[in-house]
């Protein structure tokens, strides 16, 4: 962003000799501004005359300027005059007030005496030149005000500056408690509230507007909902929703919710002025249609603001856009006998552990298997946490499996304009880990975790009609023999005696 340079009459120029416009011409240098964007620049000469010690005398309507029709534009004004020379004795008697002279007579220019872009030079004779910033393909930066300034050999410092924007994301373990400040990556459940923040950083030209647009595009894919609970704050003022525009509909550059000031300047809840920092917070639910695994859910932003004070209506900048991403993961469990045989009719409940409530609290349960054998378990859209798997449904002739306590840990960048995923249960690409009492399979990239969890089959005990019946019915049949052979004994003996 280039800032004003406007220089009076009675400048003095590098070289400090005397000269006359009918036989010099001098060097004019543009230094680079050091923007993101490179600048172009045509120089429009509005008075000519004879230069000497950095005083132009003399002086004449230049070839650069419709002369009859700015000295007609500027009746009424204080800059009216009958001649050129009385007009420059007028902008000599009031240079603070260049900027305006320089708006009126941008809309009489000709022909320009010279162009240059940044680091460029242009051979121009001597006179007082309105240097205009040419500049069509502007992204980031600025147009430059008009700049005014008397040609000797001279070179022009243009400084830069910009609008700031951010996007960050806040990250919270519901089975630690910890919570982080604002950062460009996090993870979550599906169903949770994802907490987000805008910031954009007025640029230090703000004061040379009349006007000022100013407003945060937000990008959002499809597994975030709409935005909730908006809040825009100016420092630590938190403005009302009056002094500012939410927009949803009728968007034709690909944003899911635009925050609209018209016009800074009326916003009535703040003061605002260059440098001024405004913030948008909002939350979006992360939803069924949220990306697994290390490609996550990207959200994008960017602020489009002014950038042109010659054109306040119609001159447009956009800041780079912001990225953060939302991550999610999940736990596959596939039932199985003790020899790996697919085994239906389990039903799992995954808990997961609150710190706020020191307990665990059920996250999902199924019912119903899936999977070609109607033996797969997914519980997909999981956060980084500590988790228990119970058994809730079990096989017919099948033993309860133990619960299983495990831990999902991930890995990603916090601060860069591309935040990327590093590694899921500390592995980086896909490999075995313990999961509880079971051997998982983790897959990174997929955002993968999974088991095979057994269930062993229930004892055979003996039972009626069996062995053991039978074993009775021969015990039994002994007794009885022998009690018939007691009897017979006993009458005999009696019979002798």
């Amino acid at each position: 962003i280039c800032a004003v340079l406007a220089m009076v009459l009675a400048m003095t120029v590098v070289t400090g000799t005397t000269a006359f416009a009918d036989h010099e011409t001098y060097t004019v240098k543009i230094n680079d501004a050091n923007g993101s964007d490179e600048h172009s620049y045509k120089a429009y000469q509005v008075f000519t005359g004879d230069l000497a010690n950095g005083k132009l005398s003399n002086i004449e309507w230049g070839s650069g300027v419709n002369a009859d029709a700015l000295q007609n534009a500027l009746k009424g004004t204080e800059f009216e005059g009958n001649s050129a020379s009385e007009v420059a004795d007028k902008l000599a008697a009031k240079p603070d007030n260049v900027d305006q002279f320089a708006k009126i007579a941008a809309e009489y220019l000709t022909v320009a005496a010279g162009s240059a872009k940044e680091g460029e030079t242009m051979q121009l004779p001597a006179g007082y030149y309105l240097i205009k910033d040419t500049s069509t393909n502007l992204t980031t930066d600025t147009v430059s005000k008009y700049m005014l300034n008397v040609v000797g050999s001279v070179t022009i410092d243009p400084k830069s500056t910009t609008t700031e924007s951010q996007k960050k994301v806040k990250e919270k373990n519901d089975s630690t408690g910890k919570e982080t400040g604002w950062q460009d990556g996090a993870d979550y459940d599906i169903g949770d509230d994802v907490p987000f923040q805008l910031t954009g950083k007025v640029a230090s030209d703000y004061n040379q507007y009349s006007t000022y647009y100013f407003a945060f595009h937000d990008k959002q894919c499809e597994g975030l909902g709409a935005p909730e609970n908006i809040s825009v704050k100016v420092g630590d003022t938190t403005l009302a929703p009056s002094d500012y525009q939410v927009v949803t509909e009728g968007l034709t550059d690909g944003c899911t919710f635009e925050i609209v000031f018209n016009d800074l300047k009326k916003v009535k809840g703040a003061t605002i002025g260059a440098g001024t920092v405004i913030t948008v917070e909002y939350t979006a639910a992360l939803n069924e249609k949220a990306v697994i695994g290390a490609a996550g859910n990207p959200n994008t932003s960017h602020i489009t603001f002014s950038n042109n004070p010659n054109d306040e209506q119609n001159g447009r900048g956009t800041t780079p856009d912001d990225t953060v991403i939302v991550f999610t993961y999940e736990t596959i469990v596939n039932k199985v006998t003790t020899d790996k045989t697919p085994l239906e009719g389990a039903g799992f409940t995954l808990y997961k552990f609150d710190s706020k409530e020191d307990t665990y609290v059920s996250a999902k349960t199924i019912d119903t298997a899936s999977g070609k054998y109607n033996n797969q378990f997914d519980f997909k859209g999981l956060d980084a946490g500590k988790y228990k798997l119970v058994e809730t449904k079990v096989p017919a002739e099948y033993n309860k499996m133990q619960d299983i306590e495990f831990t999902i840990t991930a890995e990603y960048e916090t601060e860069s304009d591309d935040p990327k995923f590093t590694s899921l249960m500390d592995k980086t690409e896909q490999d075995t880990i313990n999961l509880g009492t079971q051997e998982a399979t983790v897959d990174p990239q997929a955002g993968t975790i999974t088991a095979d969890v057994v269930n062993k089959s229930g004892a055979e005990l003996p039972s009626t009609g069996g062995i053991g019946t039978r074993i009775f019915y021969t015990a039994g049949a002994i007794l009885v023999a022998a009690g018939v052979a007691l009897l017979i004994a006993k009458k005999r003996k009696a019979e002798e005696n």
